[in-house]
């Protein structure tokens, strides 16, 4: 489990290697999940997510489970912080914008953990859950997670955007196999 406390920042730097709070550095590649940039296709364009990391799996076969925003692209000057309101940003100074926030802005929130199962959560300080990533998949849902109702599972793609299939619970509760976002099957 990674920590990051109220005012607390996370960013990427050159060498793969992560500066976090507490000013140490520490390579989350080593972990068995980490909250990391990966590089698109784009130059000098980054998401950030969560992603399966082993030794034993190459870098570039690699699972991405989550993704901030679904779509967030965000410069190399990129970082992670949580504001003293309680809200996880991503904050793009290259381009002095926020690309992404999590919603929890003076929601009580004081921590955000990584947790082993690759649960990216934000806690009030009993510990209880305000917002977590694995009510928000992208293309993969792990062991625990549930697909909720009015979310999406989208196929993989390059395009994290969009997709061509795609699994969608309705309102009904009924799971749905789309293809190109208009036609269910």
């Amino acid at each position: 489990m990674r920590n990051l406390i109220l005012g607390a920042y996370q960013y990427r730097q050159a060498s793969g290697l992560c500066r976090g709070f507490n000013a140490e550095f520490v390579d989350y590649r080593l972990i068995g999940l980490a909250l990391f940039f990966n590089v698109t296709d784009e130059p000098n364009q980054f998401s950030v997510g969560i992603g399966f990391n082993s030794k034993s799996i190459p870098y570039s076969q690699q699972t991405l489970v989550w993704v901030a925003g679904g779509h967030v692209k965000v410069s190399n000057m990129s970082y992670f912080q949580l504001t003293s309101q309680g809200e996880l940003v991503l904050v793009d100074s290259l381009h002095g914008v926020t690309a992404w926030t999590s919603g929890t802005g003076n929601k009580s929130v004081v921590s955000v953990v990584l947790h082993d199962d690759g649960n990216l959560v934000l806690v009030d300080a009993k510990q209880t859950i305000i917002w977590q990533s694995f009510d928000n998949p992208s293309d993969t849902l792990l062991p625990g997670q549930r697909l909720h109702v009015s979310k999406t599972l989208r196929a993989s793609s390059k395009n994290l955007e969009t997709s061509y299939y795609s699994l969608y619970l309705n309102a009904s509760g009924r799971l749905q196999l789309r293809w190109e976002s208009n036609t269910v099957y």
